[in-house]
Order: structure tokens, then sequence, then C-alpha cells
């Protein structure tokens, strides 16, 4: 029984992670929301953890820290970061662990995406081609765009509705010769007056 017992301690200590790691998230992956962050903090003489992130394309503003822990963990969850507080960009992560002879190790993740904002990327593979030794390869053709013909339009003049003030040329003249015939009409009233005016003074 003691043999067995001795033979599971030994199993265990040779199967826990030894070191300071960082097991998710990896190099290069696309993040979205409240992401936890699992790996390994427990080193001899453990006595703070750090763990802090800083823009991957070498920007002047440094680390920003997103938790301090006191709690040494092994292969467990080292914190949870919410990526909707910050922009989308590409970032390092970095996890520092404080020793009580004051040293300090850290291990990082270089290019973790945060893409809570836009969409993620995909790797979309290349088709390759073979040519056989036998055959010459057919001359690529440019692709012709469609072509673009231009349609006329005829304009249509549409008429006024007609002006009710508006006078014809056969109105005008229609007015002249009726005030002609009134006039001579007026002479000839006036002449035969004045003939019966003489002929009665006769």
């Amino acid at each position: 029984m003691l043999f067995w017992f001795w033979l599971a301690v030994l199993v265990r200590q040779n199967t826990e992670p030894a070191g300071l790691f960082i097991t998710s998230p990896g190099p290069g992956e696309a993040l979205q929301g409240i992401v936890t962050i699992t790996g390994t903090t427990a080193l001899s003489g453990f006595t703070s953890a750090e763990v802090s992130f800083a823009y991957s394309l070498g920007k002047p503003e440094g680390w920003f820290l997103i938790q301090e822990s006191q709690q040494a963990v092994t292969d467990g969850t080292i914190t949870t970061w919410d990526t909707t507080t910050i922009t989308d960009a590409v970032y390092d992560l970095r996890v520092v662990v404080n020793l009580a002879d004051g040293s300090r190790q850290q291990v990082q993740v270089a290019g973790v995406r945060v893409r809570n904002y836009t969409l993620i990327e995909t790797n979309t593979p290349v088709p390759t081609t073979t040519v056989n030794a036998t055959q010459s390869p057919l001359p690529s053709t440019p692709t012709r765009l469609p072509e673009v013909t231009a349609t006329a339009f005829k304009r249509t003049l549409t008429p006024l509705p007609p002006n009710p003030a508006q006078v014809a040329g056969g109105d005008i003249l229609g007015s002249l010769a009726k005030g002609g015939l009134a006039a001579a009409g007026l002479f000839l009233l006036g002449g035969l007056y004045l003939g019966l005016k003489y002929i009665t003074r006769q």
C-alpha cells in the first residue's frame, strides 16, 4: 500500500508543469470580450505576479497593468482580461513573477489580436498550380470589363396652359374692322344730318 502511495506522488510531481508559462491565449490568436489567461506562475520564492499588455507595433506607451495577484497558479487561471475596454489592435501579453530574492522572471505572448469591433482576419490558402513538364502553360488572358453603353434621353417639352389674357392676331384685325365700320357709319349719319339741315333752311 505504501508503495502505491509513493508511486502516485512521483507520477504527480513528474506531470505537474514546471517553470513560468502562459497556456492561453496563444501567439497571434484573435481575442474578443472577456478572455481567460491561463498558465503557471508557481515558481520557487513566488511573492506576486503581474499581468500586463502593450502595443505589439513598438509604440512608446509601455506596458499597461491588467491585474496583480499574490496567489501562485499552477496550470490554471491566472486572470481574466476584458478586451472590450481597449481599441482593436495587435498586442503583446506579459506575465511577470516577483520572487522573494528580489529578482523577476517573465514570459510573453506576442501578437494577440483584439477584434471586438472589426472583422477577424482569416487565412485563405493559396491554391497551388501544377504544370506538367510535357505541356506548356496556357497564356493567361486578361478579363475584359463589361462595356458601358450610354443611353440617350430625349427631352420632351410640356406645353403650358393657355393664357386667358392673351390676344390673338385675328381678334385685333376684327376689332379694327369693326371700329372702321363704326366710324364710317358715324360720318355717314353726320353727313345726312347736315344735308337735311341745309335743305330745311332753303
